[in-house]
């Protein structure tokens, strides 16, 4: 299964009653499903089944479903029927109209049938479960072209996100190469300094020794880097098994953006600081790309 980018755009089509109609999705990154549905007066009563197929097939995102009917209904492409109570009382404001200011042009039968209500449309001829039956396969239609769309945007993250791992894995690299000579460096500095402050003064040498090393224990940042090299691990393997991985890594980042303070915080180096700043700041650009993935 493939990782998922939130972002995407897909589209169906159909026919009702000899009306095309288009249903378009589109999506952009969210930390929750968020839907907003809009609808033709025709399918209106549809809005509740929509909800739950786009719900059974998208995870997370910020989704718009827009569905759309062209054209003007012709008498031929749907049963219609003559109201006439509302015929009645158009003909009634007219005699009103006649009688307070005099004679005016009588409406014709054309005239008649065109004013609003007088000739409707029987929706009622399908039910909801037929209405559901002719347009579910349309909204499948555009959540297939949707789910291609972040499938292919999700396989372009997951190579970009690939490429970021490798330049943190390079940076914990340079890290560890700066360790030996930095704990060799440090040892000596405190020596230096523990001499100085017990100059002409009697001294246990192993226990100067033993303190020494606690003190360089504290500094030691072996254990970040290989917390930070396991999370790296897992964040690589949420990229292969595909699917929602989204929740799990931005978890992963935010352990290996602790290991990174801390990492830095021990530092005592130039060198070993700058590259801890180089590791949060390539964690950042990967926060940002990962906000996007389903």
């Amino acid at each position: 299964m493939a990782i998922l980018s939130m972002t995407g755009f897909g589209k169906g089509e159909g026919l009702f009653r000899g009306r095309k109609f288009t249903v378009e999705l589109r999506t952009v990154n969210g930390r929750f499903l968020e839907t907003t549905i809009r609808l033709p007066r025709e399918f209106s009563s549809l809005e509740g089944n929509v909800r739950l197929r786009l719900q059974e097939k998208i995870q997370r995102g910020t989704l718009q479903c827009l569905v759309q009917l062209s054209g003007a209904e012709s008498a031929s492409a749907a049963p219609q029927s003559l109201d006439l109570e509302q015929a009645k009382r158009y003909l009634g404001f007219q005699k009103a109209l006649r009688d307070e200011f005099g004679d005016l042009a009588p409406l014709g039968v054309r005239d008649l049938l065109s004013l609003p209500g007088v000739l409707r449309s029987d929706d009622s001829s399908l039910s909801d479960e037929e209405l559901w039956k002719l347009f579910l396969p349309v909204l499948d239609q555009a959540i297939e072209k949707l789910r291609e769309h972040r499938a292919a945007e999700g396989e372009n993250l997951r190579k970009e996100l690939l490429g970021r791992l490798g330049r943190l894995e390079g940076l914990l690299d340079e890290v560890e190469k700066e360790l030996p000579e930095r704990m060799k460096t440090t040892q000596e500095r405190l020596r230096k300094s523990i001499a100085e402050l017990v100059e002409g003064r009697d001294v246990d040498e192993n226990r100067m020794e033993q303190e020494i090393a606690l003190l360089v224990d504290k500094l030691d940042v072996t254990e970040e880097i290989v917390r930070f090299r396991s999370h790296d691990k897992l964040f690589e393997q949420a990229l292969a098994a595909g699917g929602p991985q989204g929740k799990k890594l931005g978890f992963l980042l935010q352990e290996m953006g602790r290991e990174a303070n801390t990492l830095g915080t021990k530092s005592q180096f130039a060198t070993m600081q700058h590259l801890a700043i180089a590791l949060k700041e390539e964690l950042e650009i990967i926060r940002e790309q990962t906000m996007n993935v389903e």
